[in-house]
């Protein structure tokens, strides 16, 4: 083996080492949700870890601007939790509509299915991960502010939440 080829493999082991990582045990952000749509292999995995915390960070975007005073005051909000259950269904959803993609990991998996049945059966799954979010019994509570006295007040004591 030429010594820039044995370079070029070494560089290219690397470069795919910081792509993906495997369910260690290390990571359980991105290893919860591998486990949930079933990602878990080395070789011919669907997701990268980015393509995983891209799908984090849209399932954290529900924001609604009722929440933003114009004063700042929605700047001390503390940031949305994002369930794990949302993000897997977000990524099934994202393989299901993707029909090419879709098509390369059935190749993958030597399974006999059509990519139709195939995407029927992600959206039901992601569609059940849903509804489990829904009721595992988390849930938020709303303040209420009519005016801009119970607005300071709902200020203040969201920052001595967050201090204490």
């Amino acid at each position: 083996m030429k010594p820039l080829a044995f370079w070029g493999r070494l560089a290219a082991f690397f470069f795919m080492a910081f792509h993906y990582a495997n369910c260690d045990g290390t990571n359980d952000r991105i290893d919860y949700v591998r486990l949930l749509v079933s990602d878990t292999v080395d070789t011919n995995h669907i997701f990268e870890d980015s393509e995983i915390e891209g799908a984090y960070r849209i399932t954290q975007l529900t924001w609604q601007s009722s929440m933003f005073y114009s004063n700042g005051g929605g700047s001390i909000l503390p940031s949305v939790p994002a369930s794990v259950y949302r993000v897997a269904a977000l990524l099934l959803d994202s393989l299901a509509a993707n029909e090419s993609r879709l098509d390369g990991v059935l190749q993958v998996l030597d399974i006999k299915l059509s990519a139709g049945v195939a995407s029927k059966s992600l959206r039901d799954i992601a569609a059940g991960y849903r509804e489990l979010d829904d009721n595992s019994g988390a849930f938020a509570i709303a303040e209420q502010v009519t005016n801009q006295w119970s607005f300071k007040q709902r200020v203040w004591n969201q920052y001595q939440r967050l201090v204490a």
